[in-house]
């Protein structure tokens, strides 16, 4: 298991100053789980008409420290809050903040996350519930599939970047259009096949997508990075497969679409 320490030694990407400066437009709240807080902060577009919501769920490396780590370690949930990205598509970014020593996939986790959720929905009328793309890196990418199954329907759209799931209960993405990212050489979460501790069966991104496809489904999408090329171009652990993929346009327009609904599937035609 990595701990606090091996995980900050690594050669992490190093976000965009001007990207993470965006932070401070993102206001602060806490979700009351009742056996835990949820802190989380949000980013409120200035709107007036239905928009959607993109949630974001950080890594494990970010789940210590204050309420502005996981947001500004990485610059993940700011790329979406940029000027650029707003003018074409207005949303919410809403990015939960894990306490340490839990995971996004635990059982009493995912209900309070859908708590958070509907609260953040009831409370901004303009967020629209219809609307609503989940995205995550390594634990939040595992923590974003793990959330499409514990709740078909809910969300809209989804993107998992080194991320991983458990090989049952695949059904839940028939309808939903999915985007996957990893790279070839990551050890931290792998690609392809592998068993846990427990002895159950995982999917990477790359056994997933293999899967999915075998059943028929075709509004999916997988990025891959090959072997090498992350620490060659940027310098960067190979984990970091997000640092690259949050900067490719053909991967946003596909997580997003063109207006974050489940039903606009034509960027995937392509793929």
């Amino acid at each position: 298991m990595w701990d606090k320490d091996q995980l900050r030694a690594m050669h992490w990407d190093k976000p965009d100053e001007k990207i993470i400066a965006k932070e401070k437009s993102f206001v602060r709240g806490e979700y009351d789980a009742g056996a835990f807080k949820l802190p989380y902060r949000l980013f409120v577009p200035m709107v007036r008409v239905k928009v959607p919501m993109i949630i974001y769920l950080h890594g494990a490396d970010d789940r210590w420290d204050d309420n502005t780590y996981h947001i500004t370690h990485h610059e993940n949930a700011c790329i979406f809050a940029m000027d650029d990205w707003q003018v074409r598509h207005p949303c919410y970014i809403l990015a939960p903040h894990c306490p340490e020593k839990r995971f996004w996939e635990q059982d009493d986790m995912k209900p309070a996350l859908k708590g958070l959720f509907d609260e953040v929905l009831k409370k901004y009328g303009f967020a629209d519930p219809r609307r609503v793309l989940i995205f995550g890196n390594s634990m939040g990418g595992v923590g974003a599939l793990a959330m499409v199954k514990e709740y078909p329907g809910f969300f809209s759209r989804a993107l998992s970047i080194c991320g991983a799931t458990v090989n049952m209960g695949l059904e839940a993405f028939d309808d939903i259009p999915l985007c996957l990212v990893h790279s070839e050489d990551d050890k931290i979460v792998k690609p392809g096949k592998y068993y846990s501790l427990t002895g159950q069966e995982l999917l990477g991104s790359f056994a997933l997508y293999d899967q999915l496809r075998s059943n028929g489904k075709k509004d999916i999408y997988l990025k891959k990075y090959p072997a090498g090329s992350l620490m060659k171009k940027y310098d960067i652990h190979p984990h970091c497969s997000w640092y690259p993929a949050l900067r490719d346009d053909e991967l946003k327009r596909k997580f997003f679409g063109k207006d974050g609904t489940r039903e606009d599937k034509k960027a995937f035609q392509d793929a």
